[in-house]
């Protein structure tokens, strides 16, 4: 089913999706951000109403979890219309010591009548055979670090569901139950809410390598694989959005920082993109000379149809400084579901070197779209954010 209203799919020809990527790019040269447009499509399925594009404010958020001289590698997948997806987890260096290891996932088009079990709980398996690394993290340090590190926590209950109990729900791997950390409107599918889960799959993450996460049989309305906006897609969910691996790691050749991890009262807030997203990240430290990195999980972004990918003005500022959209460092968007390449599915993780943005205290993330190439702009899932201070 194609998304309503506020994400309606590009069905454009091949001339005119041409024409529309020689003006994106145009645009971009000359001015250094996009500011084509595109006719929104005459034909759509779509039955919900339009609501309000009203600008999303968050109340100030406290991090669930705190970490010091710790760094972090973040490695995400799509899982819409699958049964499962590998996320390929990679930059933790070879003398990583592993500290803790999240996963989140998030389901959309949810009813009161279809959420429980089914979606809270995936199964997680390694594919590989704890190979320890190739360098990197999560964007590298500035010298050693003494692999030292303390962990407090905020979060609702400290633990989550993690791999043990339940694996009999499980052909093979380890049955993650997850934490509801998160739930808020339908990313405008098929109506209902989304709901956002976190586990702590730390004894299942050995290193770098492959994690397969497979969803519960049934948790979905459709595992066949088709593309979220063929006409022939399920128009019912469960949809299952996407899952985001987040490892916590000590090492003595990467120095280590704060590591704050934001996730409730974030995770499962929707928004529509050209309304935009405010929110402030609180008990940040005072950020030395070392490279500070901004992560940034989030559910349901798309920039095009089937393999069709038409770019988008979706921006992300930190303090103010752009650090993902056109025009900033990366000049690429967060919230392009690239992911689930090639098909755009729906799923985004991207981590950012900060290093001068941050402040100490209180640091405001927006997110904003002023020229949207899907008509009305894109409904969009938050899901996490995490901050490595140096």
């Amino acid at each position: 089913m194609a998304k309503a209203l506020f994400d309606r799919p590009l069905k454009l020809g091949a001339a005119a999706a041409l024409g529309v990527m020689l003006m994106v790019g145009s645009a971009a040269a000359m001015h250094g951000r996009i500011s084509a447009t595109v006719v929104p499509p005459k034909h759509k399925r779509a039955s919900r109403s339009a609501k309000p594009s009203i600008p999303v404010s968050s109340a100030t958020l406290e991090p669930s979890f705190t970490y010091s001289g710790a760094s972090i590698v973040a490695n995400g997948a799509s899982l819409r219309n699958r049964a499962s997806s590998t996320i390929n987890l990679s930059g933790l260096p070879t003398d990583a010591t592993i500290l803790q290891a999240f996963l989140y996932w998030d389901f959309t088009s949810i009813t009161a009548a279809s959420v429980g079990s089914l979606q809270n709980t995936v199964c997680f398996n390694s594919d590989q055979n704890g190979d320890s690394g190739d360098g990197g993290g999560d964007g590298g340090g500035n010298g050693g670090g003494d692999a030292k590190a303390s962990i407090s926590s905020t979060s609702d209950g400290g633990g989550d569901g993690g791999g043990d109990g339940g694996d009999d729900v499980c052909d093979h791997g380890s049955a993650a139950v997850g934490t509801l950390i998160g739930t808020g409107a339908d990313a405008c599918w098929a109506g209902g809410n989304n709901v956002a889960f976190r586990a702590d799959v730390t004894k299942q993450v050995k290193g770098n390598g492959s994690y397969t996460v497979a969803l519960q049989p049934g948790a979905a309305s459709t595992e066949s694989g088709i593309d979220p906006l063929d006409p022939t897609s399920p128009a019912t969910g469960p949809y299952a959005e996407g899952a985001s691996l987040v490892v916590v790691f000590t090492s003595k050749t990467i120095a280590g920082g704060s590591v704050l991890v934001y996730d409730s009262g974030l995770a499962g807030t929707e928004f529509v993109s050209t309304a935009g997203f405010t929110y402030k990240l609180d008990a940040v430290p005072a950020p030395g000379t070392g490279s500070s990195i901004f992560t940034e999980i989030g559910a349901d972004g798309q920039a095009g149809s089937g393999l069709l990918n038409f770019g988008t003005t979706k921006n992300t500022s930190l303090n103010s400084v752009l650090v993902a959209g056109p025009g900033s460092p990366a000049n690429d968007a967060d919230w392009n579901g690239t992911d689930g390449v090639p098909l755009i599915q729906l799923w985004d993780t991207h981590s950012h070197d900060v290093t001068g943005d941050l402040v100490t205290g209180l640091n405001t993330v927006s997110i904003f779209d002023s020229i949207s190439p899907v008509a009305n702009g894109d409904c969009l899932i938050g899901i996490a954010n995490v901050l490595t201070v140096r």
